[in-house]
């Protein structure tokens, strides 16, 4: 028990801030639980739901087909209580009402949840996921939405560059792009890829 409890257990950067991953696992805050969890090669993900004793398994063939984007909704057909307060509240909404509500949405959850913090790298994950898939604008509605829940974070603004690059609005990636060095003057990729965009 106590082992188990230890590889649930998130762990902390050397900055001190905790990370997503205990010991070979992801752990993921589902309001007042867990959700702890391994995906392999965006075709399957195995999660498992401690305080309710119910694992999902989903395996594809498919590479991109990301399942850790649907296991939460899976997993509350079988547990109807299931908190999906947060990020699979978000996910549920925005698939089915649209990427361009992040914002919205975001807000009407937290007025739900006023003690809700938003996981920035579950975020951020989720928007390099959108955005491999090729729905780019999307994924930018969600680096938008990271950007501005965590105004301090220099990955935020990088990732939010990217997507806006990728999107072809170059104006707004060397602005997310400037912010973040502004935020991690050693990001020498953030750099390169200013330089680039701004040379004539």
């Amino acid at each position: 028990m106590a082992a188990r409890e230890t590889m649930w257990t998130p762990t902390a950067f050397t900055s001190g801030k905790t990370g997503q991953w205990g010991l070979g696992w992801q752990v993921f805050a589902r309001g007042r639980q867990r959700a702890v969890g391994m995906t392999g090669g965006g075709r399957a993900a195995a999660f498992y739901y401690p305080e309710h004793r119910l694992g999902i398994i989903i395996l594809t063939n498919l590479a991109g087909a990301y399942p850790e984007d649907m296991v939460d909704k899976v997993a509350s057909i079988f547990v109807p209580t299931l908190d999906l307060s947060g990020i699979p509240a978000l996910r549920i909404e925005l698939e089915e009402r649209g990427y361009h509500r992040a914002a919205i949405a975001a807000a009407n959850i937290e007025a739900g949840v006023p003690s809700l913090c938003w996981p920035e790298m579950e975020l951020n994950d989720w928007g390099y996921r959108l955005l491999s898939n090729g729905r780019a604008s999307d994924a930018l509605d969600i680096f938008k939405l990271v950007a501005a829940k965590f105004p301090g974070s220099a990955n935020a603004h990088d990732s939010l560059a990217q997507a806006y690059r990728v999107n072809g609005d170059i104006r707004s990636s060397v602005a997310a792009y400037k912010r973040a060095l502004v935020l991690d003057p050693a990001n020498e990729s953030a750099r390169q890829k200013l330089a680039d965009m701004e040379r004539p």
